[in-house]
């Protein structure tokens, strides 16, 4: 488990354990450099602002090393890190290896699985979604939000969708304008409106067409009116009178519409459903 800071600092960029330092995309440790107290990357620096060479190195630091060992790591330090730390100075007198690192009220230098630092993170830790939809929809009991889809038999292609609907990160116009693009923003069905996530699933006029002749077939089959509003679909169905996972099959469906430049179809769904049965 790697920890990190936010609050980046060039003569503070460690060699060990760093997201941005990677060999065959795992970030590195040797030991017997740490234990030297080879620890920061501007250590590696020579009076002139460069990269110390395999000699320099060497004769510098007095600890046997191989060629293969040195390449690894030179090679690994991204160079932009080098430009910051150009005819930089940096003190290593005042690191303690034995210092203490603390999550919560846990020593991660201490024997500590995962899940114990996890659990911590996750207790501190809220998704921004949560109050966007509580905004919209007041009190939603986040437990069942959140495990909800995982409870049935469907796709992991499917989950995907709900899940990335829930989390607000799904690839409608409104999530990627913060990019920037030289695109329409206007929704793809209805090209009237921008379209976000709501929209998309269940504002558009097609996308409401879609659910109306839904809310009919289910009503004719099982007699009770079914309604649909925008939280059964965003959140999750609490309908009880048909099988919640029936609500993921459609918004993949309306997914799937939007990737292949076509309208959310009644018919299309329903045939799509009865060849996956059969």
């Amino acid at each position: 488990m790697l920890a990190y800071k936010h609050n980046f600092s060039p003569h503070r960029y460690f060699l060990w354990n760093n997201k941005d330092i990677r060999f065959k995309n795992k970030s590195l440790f040797f030991r017997n450099w740490f234990e030297n107290k080879i620890i920061l990357v501007g250590q590696l620096l020579n009076e002139d602002g460069y990269l110390l060479s395999y000699g320099e190195f060497i004769y510098k630091f007095k600890i046997p090393i191989t060629p293969k060992e040195y390449a690894i790591v030179f090679d690994a330090i991204p160079r932009g890190v080098v430009s910051l730390l150009n005819s930089s100075v940096v003190d290593v007198s005042n690191i303690d290896l034995h210092e203490n690192i603390i999550i919560g009220n846990i020593n991660i230098k201490d024997k500590c699985s995962n899940k114990q630092i996890r659990n911590i993170v996750c207790d501190t830790t809220i998704p921004s979604a949560r109050f966007f939809w509580s905004n919209i929809y007041g009190d939603i009991q986040w437990g069942n939000a959140w495990k909800i889809a995982n409870k049935y038999c469907i796709s992991n292609k499917v989950k995907e969708v709900s899940f990335k609907m829930l989390h607000r990160i799904y690839p409608v116009k409104h999530v990627l304008e913060r990019f920037k693009l030289n695109i329409d923003y206007k929704c793809d069905f209805c090209g009237m409106e921008k379209e976000t996530i709501l929209h998309l699933f269940f504002a558009c006029i097609y996308s409401r067409m879609f659910w109306i002749d839904i809310k009919n077939f289910v009503t004719k089959e099982i007699g009770p009116v079914v309604l649909f509003n925008g939280f059964d679909i965003m959140i999750y169905f609490r309908n009880s009178d048909i099988d919640k996972d029936v609500v993921y099959l459609i918004t993949f469906h309306i997914h799937k519409c939007k990737w292949s430049n076509l309208k959310p179809n009644f018919f299309h769904f329903i045939n799509e459903v009865y060849v996956k049965q059969l």
